[in-house]
């Protein structure tokens, strides 16, 4: 009896970057030390989910006119959550990766 594997494609970041959560196996080569590797996969990581579709910008309201008329109530987009203006939704900072046994460069050989 042949296995199904049933595959979703996901085109949202914030379920990709949930289901991170966990543990994974990583061959590493020779003569490439455990931080170089770390950092090249979390660049990737933080590359590829700020491709994807991310979370809309957060709406602000904005109310405006005389306190003597009546007040005009806008929504508008958050100039606050502006990717502009906070940068690139996942940073490195937002991932944590570690080993269990840090070893050497040249243990792969």
């Amino acid at each position: 009896m042949s296995a199904l594997k049933a595959f979703k494609i996901v085109s949202e970041a914030m379920p990709v970057y949930k289901s991170l959560n966990g543990v994974f196996l990583v061959y590493k080569p020779p003569h490439l030390h455990f931080n170089r590797m770390r950092e090249t996969i979390i660049k990737n990581l933080c590359r590829d989910l700020n491709d994807m579709k991310v979370r809309p910008q957060l709406k602000h309201v904005c109310i405006e006119g005389k306190t003597n008329e009546n007040l005009r109530v806008y929504v508008r987009d958050s100039f606050a959550d502006h990717p502009l203006v906070i940068g690139p939704r996942y940073q490195p900072n937002d991932f944590k990766l570690g080993a269990t046994k840090i070893m050497h460069e040249h243990v792969s050989e």
